[in-house]
């Protein structure tokens, strides 16, 4: 987080670092209303970030799963949106394109209600004021 905050030079970047903790934590947050396994909420957390470090870093993906030295599996996920980790990061991209139809699915899918989005939502956007607090 630090690294991707310290890219920032210009307010295009740190927009880009907010949707990648928007992301990360919406991510993190709903996949523990889903299932409560922090080490799976863990990983959702890093997919969403990891989502837009393409962006913020001006580097292939690629090049930086094989820096972090992180699984062909979260590679997998972020270049093709595959299995639990790709819907979550699908259904936050929807989130932002506001594409109702597609979040309606997810929704009934996962048992989720539109209060348990809102809760989530302004939960992630209390977190990211507060770490951009700490690093001002």
């Amino acid at each position: 987080l630090i690294s991707m905050i310290s890219v920032a030079k210009n307010d295009t970047d740190v927009e880009a670092v907010k949707m990648a903790l928007f992301r990360g934590k919406f991510m993190e947050l709903l996949s523990l209303k889903i299932n409560p396994d922090q080490n799976i909420a863990d990983t959702a957390f890093l997919v969403g970030v990891l989502s837009l470090a393409e962006k913020i870093f001006k580097v292939d993906i690629k090049t930086i799963l094989n820096e972090l030295k992180l699984s062909q599996e979260l590679e997998k996920v972020l270049t093709e949106r595959s299995g639990y980790f790709g819907e979550l990061l699908k259904f936050v991209i929807n989130i932002e394109k506001n594409n109702l139809l597609e979040m309606k699915i997810f929704k009934k899918n996962y048992g989720l209600s539109d209060q348990d989005i809102g809760v989530i939502t302004v939960e992630t956007y209390k977190w990211i004021d507060m770490i951009f607090e700490i690093v001002r």
